[in-house]
């Protein structure tokens, strides 16, 4: 008995999955699918995150006169940062997997998923970090009592850091790093 069998065009393996995939199909489960309303909300928050983002620098430039600081150009890096996150989970995430069942995908989908996957996890704590470098340079603006300003500053720090360390474990946290789309 081999790893992979195909019967009728649906592949299975020895695998608990292939055997939930055999058992589902058997049983004639009804095949959910998520992903209609996870890319119109993707999309939607998308859009409405570039719009605030927008309405906020275009005010303070336009209407107020008033001088961007460190928060306005933090929160437009998040934009930045965070609009290719967008795009990766609309045109790979939910294209190859997510929003489905497991059971469903072949395993080269499922593979492919993971990669997307070990992308977007990236990118989520680089726009997490970014987006929390923001809050607290508004923060700075707001509080000029110069203990807060301490304790801020060392947030700002420590959120640098604390970023910079998840990003690097993301990056590394397989060993080879194809392991984690590949060892699933």
């Amino acid at each position: 008995m081999g790893n992979y069998c195909s019967k009728n065009g649906i592949e299975f393996s020895n695998t608990a999955l292939g055997t939930k995939n055999a058992t589902m199909t058997a049983c004639k489960a009804p095949i959910r699918s998520r992903v209609k309303l996870g890319r119109v909300v993707n999309i939607a928050l998308g859009c409405v995150s570039a719009l605030f983002v927008a309405i906020r620098i275009g005010y303070k430039v336009i209407v107020s006169r008033a001088e961007l600081g460190w928060d306005d150009y933090f929160i437009v890096i998040t934009l930045v940062v965070g609009t290719p996150t967008t795009m990766v989970i609309d045109l790979g995430a939910f294209k190859h997997g997510l929003g489905l069942d497991t059971w469903t995908l072949p395993f080269d989908t499922i593979t492919t998923f993971g990669k997307f996957f070990y992308i977007i996890e990236i990118q989520y704590f680089t726009n997490v970090a970014v987006l929390k470098l923001s809050l607290l340079f508004f923060y700075l603006r707001i509080f000029p009592a110069r203990n807060i300003r301490r304790i801020i500053w060392t947030t700002i720090v420590f959120d640098v850091c604390f970023g910079t360390a998840f990003v690097i474990v993301a990056v590394f946290q397989c060993k080879p790093i194809n392991y984690v789309w590949t060892k699933w």
